[in-house]
């Protein structure tokens, strides 16, 4: 799934050429493009959270002085 997803976004191949450079069918290759993408999604949405969380628990200490 990362050769795929390295050939789409960093050499800007297309879903065809990807597959035939990677002896795969178009449709692994698009199922393996939607996997990747789900799950950095749900990465950055954890991470968003997280940060979220920390600020908001700087300010609630610094406050409560």
């Amino acid at each position: 799934m990362r050769k795929v997803f390295v050939l789409s976004r960093y050499h800007g191949l297309k879903i065809k050429e990807i597959a035939r450079q990677l002896e795969l069918s178009q449709k692994t290759v698009e199922k393996y493009l939607s996997r990747v993408l789900k799950g950095l999604k749900e990465c950055l949405i954890y991470k968003e959270l997280l940060s979220f969380l920390l600020i908001f628990s700087f300010f609630m200490d610094f406050f409560s002085k």
